[in-house]
């Protein structure tokens, strides 16, 4: 097959050589072979007549087209070997115009046509989308057009619930079947640290000393670890900054850890090793840039290793520092030199949820069991599964760890709908929905739902491990009605192919006028 694009005196079409046969391609959708009277148009509908042909004004020289991004070529060949995109027979393709990012092949039944897909990162909202027909106009035909594409999910095992708001249930497919769930398990981290410290909470890393600072000099310093998952080498200058400006020039005793805040656990026993530290930092209350390093000293212990940063930031500012380095708890307060203080933690928790940051899921459920006394991942996940039962909503089958990194965990597609939606009436809602990474915007969902109705309704977080795909969030269909969904697949084939279909899924659901 030969496809090019044209400019005629009726404007740009699109001449497709198929199987010998020439057929004329408009913009507006009609295909006529070449040769044979234009008996119907792309939606089945006859063809009006052709208008009859001017006579021919006295020719003048034509003018070049000016330049535009908002314009394709007039001619040329389109490349078949382009990624395409296979339309319903029903699908009508709008007027072709160019986006910003390459130009693929979009396949109907009846034409080809270019169509412009976005540029890495790109919102889709630049983009021209192909204008379809209506799409499912009722429950039966929504769950019909979301089980179809489930079907091409390579998942032997799975478990999805959708349900519209003010309706019945739309698919309920297992919905109480538990499943592993990936980091759509972070959802529940989130919703509740927002709720147990609030989104204005910020974590506070604090340098004290151990007798009052007399003549420049401060006995020993204490740096008293808050559990802050954003702690960075830049705020690390900044506190030994602050030790300066405050007006320490010694410390003749050196230098004391109380990061007592968290357990001394530094990774979990049921992670794969190859996880710490690139999948997630080695876990301390202490951390520095996530603790994502993988020397010996950090790796042994990440908390004595950060205080040997610290002292080589206040050495480096001029401060005399003794040798002395050891972990304690300043029991009796002692006054505070310097601190500093992180965001507030509805801004750390969109960026646990937008970029699935592992390191701080963990701490964050470290958190949640410090603040009952424990802080231990058991601690943070006993603290989660109560919170849930306060909500109303039936606690996890099994959760192990925060992340969700483990395979262990185990939750159903009708607890996470539950959850979510229980999420939309709490205090912190904003927080939580802002948080969640937009399709075809930002975060984990940057890349999907792109050219579909989906584009920028569907806030949802994504979840992936091994033989595991998931997504559990909020969209709307074509009339505004919201959706909530959990989509866990299981024992997937292939992870790509999971995500297509449940991205078709939710281009069905997004179109529908229900």
């Amino acid at each position: 097959m030969t496809v090019r694009v044209e400019r005629s005196r009726l404007g740009v079409v699109i001449v497709a050589v198929v199987a010998g046969s020439v057929l004329l391609c408009s913009p507006s959708g009609g295909v006529v072979p070449v040769g044979q009277p234009p008996v119907t148009a792309v939606d089945g509908t006859p063809a009006p007549p052709a208008p009859p042909t001017p006579p021919s004004p006295t020719p003048s020289p034509p003018t070049p087209p000016t330049p535009s991004s908002n314009t394709i070529p007039v001619s040329g060949v389109v490349s078949v070997n382009e990624p395409v995109t296979t339309l319903a027979p029903s699908t009508i393709v709008a007027p072709i115009q160019a986006g910003s990012g390459p130009t693929s092949t979009v396949v109907s039944s009846s034409m080809v046509l270019p169509t412009s897909v976005p540029a890495s990162g790109t919102p889709a909202s630049t983009t021209p989308t192909p204008k379809q027909l209506v799409g499912p106009r009722n429950a039966e035909e929504l769950r019909a057009a979301v089980l179809s594409a489930l079907a091409l999910s390579t998942s032997k095992s799975r478990s999805v619930f959708v349900v519209l708001d003010d309706t019945d249930t739309v698919v309920d497919l297992e919905a109480d079947a538990a499943r592993t769930p990936a980091s759509t398990q972070k959802v529940y981290v989130a919703g509740a640290v927002l709720a147990k410290l609030g989104g204005d909470h910020r974590y506070v890393t604090e340098v004290r000393s151990s007798t009052i600072v007399a003549g420049g000099a401060a006995d020993e310093l204490v740096l008293r670890a808050s559990g802050d998952p954003s702690f960075s080498s830049s705020q690390l200058g900044a506190l030994a900054d602050a030790v300066v400006k405050a007006g320490v020039q010694r410390a003749p005793k050196g230098l004391v850890l109380d990061d007592a805040h968290f357990d001394n656990k530094t990774r979990l026993d049921i992670w794969k090793r190859s996880f710490t530290p690139g999948e997630v930092g080695v876990l301390s209350s202490f951390t520095i840039d996530g603790n994502h390093r993988s020397d010996a000293e950090t790796s042994a212990d990440p908390g004595m290793a950060n205080l040997k940063r610290f002292r080589a930031a206040l050495v480096a500012r001029g401060v005399t520092v003794g040798s002395g380095m050891r972990r304690g708890e300043l029991l009796d307060g002692g006054p505070v030199v310097a601190s500093v203080q992180s965001a507030p933690l509805r801004d750390l928790v969109r960026t646990m949820l937008k970029k699935s940051d592992n390191t701080y899921a963990e701490m964050f459920t470290k958190e949640l069991g410090a603040r009952n006394g424990n802080g231990s991942t058991s601690g943070g996940v006993a603290a989660i599964s109560a919170y849930m039962v306060q909500l109303g909503v039936a606690a996890p089958v099994a959760q192990v760890d925060g992340s969700g990194l483990s395979s262990s965990n185990r939750s159903t597609a009708r607890q996470q709908v539950d959850f979510l939606r229980r999420t939309s009436t709490a205090s912190y809602a904003a927080d939580f929905l802002d948080g969640l990474p937009v399709a075809c915007v930002d975060g984990t969902m940057r890349n999907r739902l792109c050219q579909t109705s989906g584009a920028r309704s569907v806030r949802a977080k994504t979840g992936g491990i091994d033989f595991v795909v998931g997504l559990a969030g909020f969209g709307q269909t074509s009339t505004g009605t919201r959706v909530t969904f959990s989509f866990l697949l299981n024992e997937v084939r292939s992870s790509s192919s999971a995500r297509a279909s449940i991205d078709k899924a939710l281009a069905a659901i997004s179109s529908s006028t229900l």
